[in-house]
């Protein structure tokens, strides 16, 4: 690749707002962004952050978080686990059938 050429110019200034424009648009349609380490996520999240909805699922190396705000516009990835039950259930969960 020659100093200078169309494709040195492209992945040298153009790749980085293309990667970022296509995980918007990703997160537009409802889908979610996946990263495969923190530090990758952490700077997507850094260079888009108001682009980003609160809700919006982020997966981060195999595990599923949801963007959340705090006060002073603090972002938080708050992972999905959080939201699960911790209630016991009492009654079994089998279903008797008599033939």
């Amino acid at each position: 690749m020659s100093a200078g050429s169309k494709k040195e110019h492209c992945v040298r200034v153009c790749m980085r707002p293309y990667i970022d424009c296509c995980k918007l648009r990703e997160l537009a349609e409802g889908q979610a962004v996946e990263f495969h380490a923190i530090a990758e996520a952490v700077d997507w999240l850094k260079q888009n952050r108001e682009q980003v909805l609160e809700g919006a699922v982020v997966v981060i190396a195999g595990v599923a978080f949801v963007v959340a705000f705090g006060g002073g516009g603090i972002l938080f990835l708050v992972p999905v686990i959080s939201f699960a039950s911790s209630d016991v259930v009492s009654e079994p969960r089998v279903l008797a059938v008599k033939p």
